[in-house]
């Protein structure tokens, strides 16, 4: 940039949208399908429907992900903010899941590779 700069008030508008964020990139969310996806990110995962419908105690969703490259990635679930466990692997893919109970939140975050340690997106699927 050829120059530099002390505080946040000195910084080009341009810049400090990607200051405020750490890494300098942005999220977004689509309202439809609760979907986040880093921008930077090349990956998305999707439940459909979601909100849920759980008359009964229980609903049914289905996870849909891509990693949108040629390397495999890995789908962990949380319920309620449990540890994370293992769901699905693949570059890409799609399950049906019919354990969805009323009361519970689960977020379901799609993986690069397999170390578990490169968050590519995440679904928040809460039930109705």
């Amino acid at each position: 940039l050829g120059a530099t700069f002390t505080d946040m008030k000195t910084l080009p508008p341009a810049l400090v949208s990607l200051a405020l964020v750490p890494g300098g990139h942005s999220t977004s969310s689509d309202r439809n399908s609760n979907v986040t996806t880093a921008a930077a990110a090349a990956g998305t995962i999707s439940a459909s429907p979601n909100p849920v419908p759980t008359s009964a105690g229980k609903g049914v969703t289905t996870i849909s992900w891509d990693t949108k490259t040629a390397e495999a990635g890995q789908v962990y679930v949380s319920d309620d903010g449990a540890p994370e466990k293992l769901f699905g692997s693949g570059k890409d893919g799609s399950t049906k899941v019919d354990w969805i109970q009323s009361k519970h939140h689960y977020d379901f975050r799609l993986y690069q590779g397999t170390s578990h340690a490169k968050a590519l997106a995440e679904v928040k699927v809460m039930p109705q």
